[in-house]
């Protein structure tokens, strides 16, 4: 059995106030257990289709979703829920719609925000956070709207702001568009692609749902090697290692749902328990992460012992242009071309456009003389492509730390 799969213990409600009183019981069974409801899984621009074909993996019918800007709307109970947020890779956060409704002054604002029964989603004394968005709308003012949403929290819960259960804080998301509200409760707390696996940083550290479905796009699977030259933090070979032990990338932190009152230990650690028994203890091909930085070879190799997996992962202080896949360690006849991820310096971490233009073109050079057959994907200024790359490749507009970049992906042949 892996050791850090059963030592790593689930989230206890310890901290939680006693359970409802048995008719708040009830009515938390019928009307949110009980009952199908409206989720939005959000995830990054561009990245719709490919977090939607995941929650169809994952067991969700496709009559049941709908693509959307921004994220999928699908319908399920809450187990589908708890499911989607401990095996999700793709996903940055995910809502229960749990009101809708018109209003154009902020009396009925608040009014109406006091009917929704809040006692079934959050316990008196929870701290709550209101986060708002408006347009097109005459009540636009989002700090008034959340003061006011709150206040009609704390009526209907007869209690009032305080920090006694904080945490569990719960978060309200707002969004008005022509008048018409829609309230969400968040159902994840952090964002999603905080894995609870690192405590390091890089420089421009990729997000670990960009790294996820970067390696999706670029078609890596566990019987692949992967090569992550220019690992930085290493988030591509720690999502890649999660990926070829299919190891839920939920598996090591906690949820906002977990401070809900329809939320129940013994559910989620039956979940734990079935995924826990899909993980894979066998061979894998290599997965060998690089950099010319020894400080960050040392920190990646130190994530990687904490949390055991350090046998999945080969990590080496190295300069990209100094290797070729016949060189590498681990690198014999059973293991054929594989797929090479690489997130150079550019723009605001290291030199001008036409600096990284340049290096781009000659990581290019390298690809095509040494990785012949390789997949690649590979990160860079929009503005760089066309006029320094020798290799052919499939372009992707992708967002990452307030830029707009392009995702290259390709096979060298």
């Amino acid at each position: 059995m892996t050791t850090f799969l059963s030592e790593q213990p689930s989230q206890s409600n310890d901290h939680l106030p006693p359970l409802p009183p048995p008719a708040l019981t009830r009515r938390i069974k019928r009307h949110v257990v009980g009952e199908a409801h409206l989720f939005f899984a959000i995830c990054a621009p561009g990245m719709e289709s490919i977090c939607a074909d995941e929650l169809l993996e994952l067991g969700m019918d496709r009559e049941n979703l709908r693509i959307l800007p921004g994220g999928v709307e699908f319908t399920g109970r809450l187990p589908d829920c708890f499911l989607f947020h401990l095996h999700s890779r793709i996903a940055t956060r995910i809502l229960m719609r749990i009101g809708e409704f018109k209003a154009t002054g902020f009396a009925a604002l608040e009014k109406k925000g006091a009917e929704i029964p809040w006692e079934l989603f959050i316990y008196p004394g929870f701290t709550v956070e209101i986060s708002v968005t408006a347009k097109q709308s005459r009540l636009n003012h989002t700090g008034a709207i959340a003061e006011r949403i709150e206040r009609g929290v704390f009526t209907r819960l007869g209690s009032s702001r305080n920090r006694e259960h904080a945490l569990f804080s719960q978060r309200i998301f707002v969004r008005a568009v022509e008048d018409r509200f829609t309230l969400s409760l968040d159902a994840s707390g952090e964002p999603l692609y905080k894995r609870g696996l690192k405590t390091h940083g890089g420089s421009a550290p990729l997000r670990e749902t960009s790294a996820a479905a970067i390696l999706r796009i670029a078609g890596y699977r566990p019987d692949l090697t992967l090569l992550d030259p220019m690992c930085g933090s290493g988030t591509f070979s720690l999502e890649a290692a999660l990926m070829a032990r299919n190891i839920p990338p939920g598996w090591f932190r906690a949820f906002a749902f977990m401070g809900w009152p329809a939320f129940r230990e013994q559910q989620w650690a039956y979940l734990r328990r079935k995924a826990q028994a899909q993980v894979f203890d066998g061979k894998t091909a290599p997965i060998m992460a690089s950099d010319i930085s020894i400080s960050a070879c040392r920190r990646l190799t130190e994530c990687l012992s904490t949390h055991d997996l350090l046998n999945m992962v080969q990590v080496r202080p190295m300069d990209f242009f100094d290797m070729s896949p016949a060189t590498l360690p681990g690198m014999g006849e059973n293991n054929g071309p594989g797929v090479i991820v690489l997130n150079p310096p550019y723009g605001r971490r290291l030199g001008s456009i036409q600096e990284s233009a340049a290096l781009l073109g000659k990581i290019g050079q390298k690809l095509k003389a040494d990785f012949k057959g390789w997949r690649f994907a590979l990160l860079s200024p929009v503005a760089a492509v066309d006029r320094r790359f020798p290799l052919p490749f499939t372009p992707r507009p992708f967002h990452h730390g307030g830029l707009t970049l392009t995702l290259m992906t390709g096979k060298i042949k």
